[in-house]
C-alpha cells in the first residue's frame, strides 16, 4: 500500500471514528425497530375483539413495549458515555529507564 493512499485510509478511518458512523446507524435502526413495535403492538391491541382485551392482553402488551424501551435506553446510554473527550490533552509517553548493579560477595 502507498503512503498517500495508507493515509487516506487513515484519515477516513478517522473521520468515521470521530463522526462515530457504526454506533449512530445501529441507534437509529434500532429506534426504528421501536417505532414498528410500538405501532406494531397498538394496532394489535386496537383490532382485537372487546371480550379479548383483556388483563392478560394488556399486560403483554405493555411487557413487550417496557422490554423494548428499557433496551433502548440502555443502547441510548452506552452510546452518550462512549463519546471522544474533544478537550482532553493528547497521550504522552513516559519512558522509563531502570539501573540495577549486583555485587559478587567481594570486599573493599
Amino acid at each position: 500500500m502507498r503512503a498517500d493512499t495508507k493515509q487516506k485510509a487513515l484519515h477516513v478511518a478517522e473521520v468515521i471514528d470521530s463522526w462515530r458512523v457504526v454506533p449512530r446507524l445501529f441507534f437509529a435502526s434500532y429506534f426504528g425497530f421501536w417505532c414498528w413495535i410500538t405501532m406494531t403492538l397498538i394496532l394489535w391491541y386496537i383490532h382485537l375483539p372487546s371480550a379479548e382485551r383483556t388483563l392478560e392482553a394488556s399486560g403483554f402488551g405493555g411487557a413487550i413495549f417496557t422490554a423494548a424501551t428499557g433496551f433502548l435506553k440502555t443502547i441510548y446510554d452506552t452510546y452518550s458515555k462512549t463519546s471522544r473527550d474533544w478537550n482532553a490533552q493528547p497521550m504522552q509517553t513516559v519512558t522509563t529507564v531502570a539501573a540495577s548493579t549486583t555485587t559478587t560477595g567481594s570486599t573493599p
